[in-house]
């Protein structure tokens, strides 16, 4: 079949690993989350001739490192929704893009083949608010120092530099996004499409390619762009590869061998650095979750952030202690996710708390609640209680917390603007509504003399 033409099958079956893959001579390369139908999860296989395309929908299981390479089109976990501004780009899964930003990290560091297609991209202009963390390409390029500069109108005059990408330029090559880079960086940042000086095309580190490409206006089309551009990618690594065979290993340079051992400490370095990351990111799941994952979740912020260990009931699962030394409780705890703010009802909840354990009512009873589930952003999120619940929150005794102040409160301890202390007498002793902003903390519906 000739390169560029395809065929379609089913994938019934999982991806394998490229070492145990039945065909070690056909390269493989995962099409992450094309344009599709509505609803169209299939996972698809395209017979391209050189190599094989994987073509795989938004939260799929397989992972880019079973594969040789990744294409993507940038915007692919972009959607848009109305505010009072005007739109907003928010993420359709920000775990799966966590986690795709991850694989395409060590992606890069194995050498696999990368190639992010580049349509039309809005910027914040006019009426529109984009976030760069809501996609992976918006994540990756400043990672490599890539500026990029969104333009609402696209120059479809672009030439290619290398033969492999002049059909594909000649037939998708719109630029709707340019490229600036620091001219230090030249050495492994090769330009490969271009209109006069401005760069709408390059290669990184050999490996990694930003491709200009007019918007696909269905599947078949958006295959057809990513099937040319992967081809182009590949046949442009195969030429200018400068893979030298494993006997020349047999020579070190002593300078090498130093310069191996800091890469060496700098990887353990950044994995470290990684991981320290990824916890607090499951920290933010205090703003999204319910039920046990949340209660997971409070427990570590409690015990990372304020050194205090909560125990929780095993009969239900929202209800939880603060005990001290000997087992007694000195507070308890309600936490819950819900999708409004919060109610008379849910203080009554945390009221009954200390009934239902035969605890006076002067034990400090605490709600803490993932409030405004359905927000879309943290303004939307930033409701604050209404000032009647507030009132009574204070008449019952509750101290009523947002996780979202939780939050604030323990980056303002690591920060060095609160202590844990301030916090424990805060659980112990107030309440009303724990308010946080701007690295100050106030108890609304507090008197001064409380």
């Amino acid at each position: 079949m000739a390169r560029g033409s395809s065929r379609t099958t089913r994938n019934d079956s999982p991806a394998k690993s490229v070492g145990g893959a039945t065909e070690p001579d056909v390269i493989r390369i995962i099409a992450y989350a094309l344009p599709r139908v509505k609803n169209d999860g299939t996972a698809r296989i395209i017979d391209c001739g050189g190599f094989k395309l994987h073509d795989e929908p938004l939260r799929s299981a397989a992972s880019f490192l079973d594969y040789d390479g990744v294409a993507i089109f940038a915007g692919a976990f972009e959607q848009y929704q109305s505010n009072p501004w005007g739109h907003e780009a928010t993420c359709k899964a920000v775990p799966d893009l966590d986690l795709r930003e991850r694989e395409i990290v060590t992606a890069f560091r194995r050498d696999q083949t990368i190639v992010f297609l580049v349509p039309y991209l809005p910027d914040n202009s006019g009426n529109v608010q984009v976030d760069y963390r809501v996609d992976l390409f918006r994540r990756i390029a400043p990672k490599f120092g890539i500026h990029l500069t969104c333009r609402s109108h696209p120059v479809p005059w672009i030439e290619s530099t290398v033969p492999e990408f002049q059909d594909y330029v000649s037939r998708f090559g719109c630029g709707y996004v340019s490229f600036d880079f620091d001219e230090n960086h030249s050495d492994w940042i090769r330009p490969l499409c271009v209109n006069d000086s401005t760069v709408y095309g390059l290669v990184l580190g050999g490996n990694v390619f930003f491709i200009p490409c007019t918007t696909p206006d269905n599947e078949p089309q958006a295959v057809t762009i990513a099937t040319l551009a992967v081809a182009a990618a590949i046949d442009y690594r195969a030429r200018v590869s400068k893979q030298l065979p494993a006997w020349v290993a047999g020579f070190t340079f002593s300078k090498e061998t130093s310069l191996r051992a800091k890469s060496d400490e700098l990887q353990s370095q950044i994995i470290r650095l990684e991981q320290d990351i990824d916890r607090y990111g499951a920290f933010k799941g205090a703003l999204c979750y319910q039920s046990d994952p949340l209660v997971e979740v409070v427990k570590s912020l409690f015990h990372r952030f304020f050194g205090l260990n909560l125990v929780t009931d095993d009969k239900c699962i929202e209800d939880a202690t603060l005990p001290d030394d000997d087992g007694n409780v000195l507070a308890v705890f309600e936490v819950k996710g819900i999708s409004r703010n919060f109610t008379r009802n849910h203080i009554n909840q945390a009221d009954s708390h200390r009934e239902r354990l035969s605890l006076p009512p002067t034990t400090p009873a605490i709600l803490i609640v993932n409030t405004m589930m359905a927000a879309s952003s943290i303004e939307t999120k930033d409701e604050a209680p209404h000032p009647d619940i507030v009132k009574k929150a204070y008449a019952d005794r509750v101290l009523l917390i947002r996780t979202l102040d939780l939050l604030r409160f323990a980056d303002g301890i690591e920060k060095g603007s609160f202590t844990k202390p301030e916090f424990k007498a805060i659980l112990l002793n107030k309440a009303g509504w724990l308010k946080v902003e701007d690295d100050t903390f106030e108890i609304v519906g507090c008197s001064e003399s409380d």
